[in-house]
């Protein structure tokens, strides 16, 4: 049976014209760039022709403008729906109802993403112009909607424990934009940060009367900074680029600008962007089971 708070918007979403004047506006907007960007690189060419490589930076620009609006836009959808229910005073009658607090988290859930998921779903076509040049297969376009879908999941799922633990709408908004802003940054400059810290200790011993030795990072070290990088939705994306474009946007990313121009190999067999979806699918479960118990009225504590 369908959840029935995820019905009830979902045909009030359905039934509205904005739904689908917002789709379609982000369509053409997508189609026109990707149109302008592919006519402007065939123009740039000296002889006339198509360099496949403008295809591939067309690919990677709006998969980006993509991924930047789901950032962007769930938490501005999401991170106000349980204290818009707590404002207008139907939040007791939900939980009053036969419906479980995780019930009702997860229908709001599934209706603030209902126009996100539409819009991933409604852009798969656009994409799929990319398969006729050769940039990915059908195969690369499917991982690129999961991993899309599962990103929209995990902000999503964030935002909304945001709004069960916060009853004012505007701080859930400020503290669910701040989660994903240290997710995104904080990661990588915690990285950066503490990868400075031991390389500038190493020369500064060397200073003190050391013997010269090359800078090695150490096994476990590699292996933390690794598993930070794995949290981070960004490097995710550009490991799915890499794979996809057989470009190397990740590896300049890590060697140029968080380990000084230093080689340093991750530790993990799997690509990045496989250990991100599984972590934020975990992550996602983790979020929404908080959230469900910060919403039951009464929770029952072990006497000390």
């Amino acid at each position: 049976m369908l959840n029935p708070v995820f019905r009830r918007e979902l045909i009030t979403a359905l039934r509205s014209r904005r739904t689908y004047m917002a789709i379609c506006v982000y369509i053409l907007a997508l189609l026109a760039t990707a149109a302008f960007m592919m006519f402007t690189a065939i123009r740039v060419d000296f002889i006339g022709g198509f360099d496949p490589q403008s295809a591939i930076d067309v690919f990677n620009f709006i998969s980006s403008v993509q991924l930047g609006l789901i950032i962007l836009i769930v938490p501005a959808i999401t991170a106000g729906q349980i204290n818009g229910e707590r404002e207008r005073q139907t939040l007791d009658l939900m939980l009053v109802s036969k419906m479980s607090p995780l019930s009702i988290v997860v229908g709001k859930l599934l209706s603030s993403l209902m126009l996100v998921l539409l819009i991933i779903v409604a852009s798969i076509p656009v994409f799929a112009v990319f398969v006729y040049f050769g940039v990915v297969s059908v195969a690369n376009l499917a991982a690129l909607t999961v991993f899309m879908l599962v990103i929209a999941m995990m902000t999503g799922s964030m935002s909304i424990l945001c709004s069960t633990i916060f009853k004012r709408t505007m701080v859930a908004y400020v503290i669910s934009y701040f989660v994903m802003l240290a997710l995104l940054v904080g990661s990588a400059a915690a990285v950066r940060s503490v990868f400075h810290i031991l390389w500038t200790t190493h020369f500064n011993n060397m200073e003190l009367g050391g013997m010269f030795v090359p800078f090695m990072l150490s096994f476990r070290w590699r292996e933390i900074f690794t598993w930070l990088l794995a949290l981070n939705p960004l490097v995710g994306f550009m490991s799915l680029n890499d794979a996809q474009s057989g470009t190397t946007s990740l590896s300049m990313f890590l060697t140029q600008w968080l380990f000084r121009f230093n080689d340093v190999r991750m530790t993990l067999s799997t690509p990045l962007w496989i250990v991100n979806v599984l972590i934020n699918v975990v992550i996602s479960f983790g979020f929404v089971g908080l959230a469900a118990w910060f919403l039951k009225p009464v929770k029952r504590f072990k006497k000390q």
